[in-house]
């Protein structure tokens, strides 16, 4: 039942409150089955299914529940899925103390997991906390740290991660301007990808092109 939310995540004919339905079901499946491990594990995915500003709190509870189950077992794997995920719900919250707790559970725990894609995941989730902390040099060291890694292991998105995070970075020391043709190869590459539209009028808006800042403005408004 969580599996079933969770991959109907990007179809347009299903929307959150259905898939939350769904989830809230498994979830309670899950409790009459009266095993941790099973709970735990569909406590995450379920959270992972919904994901929406408006679920949020119900997302930490489940995920709060999962990390508590989860340390009992003790059970590295569902204990590093459960509490990154906390980590990355604590930064929604803006909760920089939780993000560094779990945050730091998370990374002790990723070298007792033998899988590649996890050592990746959590090489790009130290950036993260080095950006809310203002150490931007420290946030481009990590960031470039976790692209070759993802090169490194065959990662498909480890280019898009580290162009993501790049920007980021660039915005917060002033320089967004200078990331305009990476951004707008970017959305050469993947003209679908519409949030890259917004980052572009912001990039151009910083560089003082305001000009052609608000005609993108005025037309995704249009449409």
């Amino acid at each position: 039942l969580a599996l079933a939310a969770a991959e109907r995540f990007y179809d347009v004919d299903v929307d959150v409150d259905e898939r939350l339905a769904r989830s809230h079901e498994a979830v309670a499946t899950a409790r009459r089955a009266n095993d941790p491990a099973t709970l735990a594990a569909v406590l995450y995915v379920s959270s992972n299914a919904v994901y929406a500003p408006s679920t949020l709190d119900q997302r930490v509870a489940w995920i709060d529940e999962a990390c508590a189950l989860a340390d009992d077992l003790g059970d590295p794997a569902l204990r590093l899925s459960v509490h990154g995920e906390r980590s990355g719900s604590a930064l929604e919250q803006g909760d920089l103390p939780s993000i560094r707790q779990h945050g730091t559970i998370a990374t002790a725990l990723v070298e007792r997991v033998p899988q590649a894609t996890a050592h990746w995941v959590s090489a790009y989730l130290r950036v993260l906390p080095a950006i809310l902390q203002g150490d931007l040099a420290e946030a481009e060291r990590l960031t470039d740290a976790a692209l070759t890694l993802g090169l490194d292991i065959g990662q498909p998105d480890a280019t898009a991660f580290y162009g993501a995070q790049l920007i980021c970075i660039r915005y917060h020391q002033g320089r967004l301007d200078g990331l305009i043709p990476l951004i707008e190869q970017a959305l050469a590459d993947a003209p679908t990808l519409e949030v890259y539209q917004a980052v572009l009028a912001l990039a151009l808006a910083c560089s003082g092109e305001t000009g052609r800042a608000a005609a993108m403005l005025d037309d995704a408004e249009s449409t």
